[in-house]
């Protein structure tokens, strides 16, 4: 079978050669490839067991662990499956090459492979595709890198495919026809033309293929954001609400609601579209935040705010479930953001944003900020005292009667929001007339509307009394998940408000939407709450596997673990999960032990016929599960050996075949057995006379 082992030497080849580019080392690879050849040249003729085969393995795993720890591979800035620890990839990739080696130099390849056992040599091409995975973790943008993977990878299936179509099988083969083999021939041909198109799609689309499974494992947050987008018109945020409500947008980890998050803040109403100035500029992280920041934060830059003399009042650790969005939610308090993302941004309003943020990875919001500790610039106050161009006269006229007798900002606020209490009701969605202003509409008619007119409506009253108003979108969160100890945010949970400045309290939050109207949290039961902290850690599991690497596993599945057990239908879960898997094992050990009984005599037979079968395996003669002891013995016969017990074996398997054959029972036949079995025993390893060869064929 020297055209299979050539087959396996090849794969061992090409192993070398890859991991001799993609590492750029060259002495550990010229070795492997000198083994290599010379198992392939010369074999080992003894056969390992299955136990020495196992424990061969865990020492040669212990071998390359301490060498990896003593010796480790530097590979900056290359990507690993275990990400950060690329000595341990490397370490098992040369383990697994080593493996292959010592299956090659230790397995003769017989025609047919043992009967009852797994032959091992079917082992290596999974061997050397694993060998391929580990190495090719290595990869950079190098164009050198990424042909040797294609190519390698290529040059692998190619001769995967082979040993596939030529390895022998244990079952009778049956001669294959020319049309067999052609279309064999088409079919792996095809499978490595498909192979290298989708690997270059792959490659050009690696982008869209991370958003569409993005899209498929982490909730998203609709079509349209709440007020996300750079363009806020007055019904972004009730369609956000109208379009799948029940969908989650954002998740929180804190000790108390977190209540309002603002997205961004608008200070120019044109018409119906709210819009900023402001542009957001990019920031540097603080050198030396405060302890407890430190401490929470862990390794990602922490960012300044507002202003803050005193400790930090909460932590909130936030999980964005939206894709495609780099805005950071932020509470009107926040002092201080850590996030791991590329860069910071943040405009005048204190709006936030991070590009390039991992999605596996939260951001944490320190709070704490001390109200009014930095007064906004006075640009920045002006243009939050701009009255839109196309509010009507009679929309003003309503805005001066309502804040007719209010002397401060506090009273201004107070007269505010009690007008749209006691005379407007909520309803998500308005009719405007044609050709009408749409706030000025709303002012003057009283229609039932959404949170974006009102806010609008309360920003513009607010100017007219010369105090400054900006317009905010967000969420309030105010649902939690008792199974997951988290808030959250759904799409329904969408709103806008207002933020007017006081000279002596600072911003302030300022609620004009009727009570109806703002987002309630609804009761969820047990089994909803588990399903949501279910999705979430699979999310966090599948973004942090593509960061991360199969080091992230270990703790996904410790996390899911945890949720299982630490809800009752997690439990039911768990409970119903090791009742199929127990009923599955019994029923696969009772099919395993219920046997025939068999008589002391054909056991003694079995016992008798398997010591002789174990005698030719170690001298390079495997019978076949199918073949019969006749046919073993003419193969014996006709085997070129220059020593005397084949001879001897061929004649006692042939006298068993016959007294099996011709009638005689087995009680009697078993002495004369185990007699000739005997005779045999004295004939191995006993060279053979000169001409027992010739004289054997005549």
């Amino acid at each position: 079978m020297r055209g299979l082992r050539g087959m396996f030497l090849a794969m061992l080849l090409v192993q070398t050669a890859v991991a001799a580019v993609l590492t750029e080392t060259l002495v550990f690879p010229l070795a492997t490839a000198v083994a290599a050849v010379f198992a392939f040249a010369r074999p080992v003729r003894r056969r390992l067991s299955v136990r020495q085969t196992v424990y061969g393995a865990l020492a040669l795993a212990l071998l390359f662990a301490a060498k990896s720890r003593l010796f480790p591979l530097a590979a900056p800035g290359r990507f690993s499956v275990l990400a950060g620890h690329y000595a341990a990839s490397y370490a098992t990739a040369q383990w697994l090459l080593w493996v292959q080696v010592v299956l090659l130099g230790t397995n003769r390849f017989a025609s047919r492979p043992e009967p009852s056992r797994f032959p091992v040599r079917y082992a290596i091409p999974f061997l050397a595709a694993l060998q391929l995975a580990f190495t090719m973790n290595f990869i950079t943008r190098a164009p050198v890198f990424r042909w040797t993977a294609l190519v390698g990878a290529c040059l692998f299936a190619a001769l995967f495919g082979a040993v596939a179509l030529t390895a022998p099988s244990s079952m009778p083969t049956q001669r294959r026809s020319r049309g067999r083999w052609v279309a064999s021939a088409v079919v792996l041909a095809l499978a490595l033309g498909a192979g290298v198109f989708v690997s270059r799609q792959v490659a050009s689309n690696a982008v869209n293929i991370d958003m569409f499974f993005l899209h498929l494992f982490q909730p998203r947050a609709g079509r349209l954001r709440a007020g996300l987008s750079e363009r806020t018109t007055l019904r972004s945020v009730s369609a956000q609400r109208d379009t799948d409500a029940d969908r989650v947008a954002v998740r929180v980890e804190s000790d108390r609601a977190p209540g309002y998050l603002r997205a961004h803040a608008r200070e120019h109403l044109d018409g119906q579209v709210w819009g900023s100035r402001s542009r957001p500029v990019v920031r540097t992280a603080l050198e030396t935040p405060d302890g407890p920041m430190r401490a929470q934060a862990g390794d990602a830059p922490v960012y300044a705010v507002r202003a803050g003399r005193g400790p930090t009042a909460a932590f909130l650790r936030v999980w964005s479930a939206a894709q495609a969005n780099d805005r950071l939610l932020t509470t009107l308090d926040t002092r201080m953001i850590a996030t791991s993302a590329a860069r910071f941004l943040m405009d005048e309003h204190q709006s936030c944003r991070a590009e390039s943020l991992p999605r596996s990875r939260p951001y944490l919001l320190a709070t704490g900020a001390e109200p009014g500790a930095e007064r906004p610039d006075d640009a920045l106050l002006e243009r939050c005292l701009e009255i839109p161009a196309s509010l009507t006269e009679a929309a003003r006229a309503v805005c001066v009667s309502v804040l007719a007798g209010a002397r401060n900002t506090e009273e201004k606020i107070g007269a505010v929001v009690d007008y749209f209490e006691g005379n407007y009701a909520y309803a998500l969605g308005i009719a405007i007339p044609r050709g009408q202003d749409p706030l000025s509409y709303f002012l003057t008619e009283r229609p039932d509307a959404h949170c974006e007119y009102f806010a609008s409506a309360a920003a513009v009253m607010l100017r007219l009394a010369d105090v400054p108003a900006r317009y905010v979108v967000g969420y309030v969160v105010a649902e939690k998940n008792e199974a997951g100890g988290y808030w959250l945010a759904r799409n329904r949970d969408a709103h806008a408000w207002v933020e007017a400045w006081d000279e002596g309290r600072g911003w302030i939050t300022v609620e004009a939407t009727p009570a109806d109207g703002l987002p309630q949290p609804q009761n969820q039961n047990a089994f909803a709450d588990w399903l949501d902290r279910s999705r979430f850690q699979l999310a966090v599991a599948w973004a942090a596997l593509r960061e991360q690497g199969l080091v992230a596993l270990g703790s996904a599945f410790a996390r899911m673990a945890r949720g299982l057990i630490g809800t009752w239908p997690g439990r039911v879960f768990l409970m119903a999960l090791l009742g199929l898997i127990g009923a599955k094992a019994a029923r696969f050990l009772r099919a395993r032990t219920r046997t025939l009984p068999v008589a002391a005599d054909e056991a003694a037979f079995q016992r008798l016929l398997a010591r002789m079968d174990g005698r030719a395996r170690r001298i390079g003669f495997v019978r076949g599960s199918n073949e019969t002891l006749l046919a073993f013995a003419e193969r014996l016969d006709a085997a070129d050996n220059a020593e005397v017990w084949p001879v001897a074996a061929a004649e006692w398997y042939r006298a068993c075949a016959a007294w099996r054959c011709d009638g005689t029972t087995l009680s009697d036949a078993l002495p004369r057995m185990e007699k000739n079995f005997a005779a045999a025993e004295r004939c191995e390893g006993n060279p053979m006379l000169p001409g027992r060869n010739d004289q054997r064929r005549k």
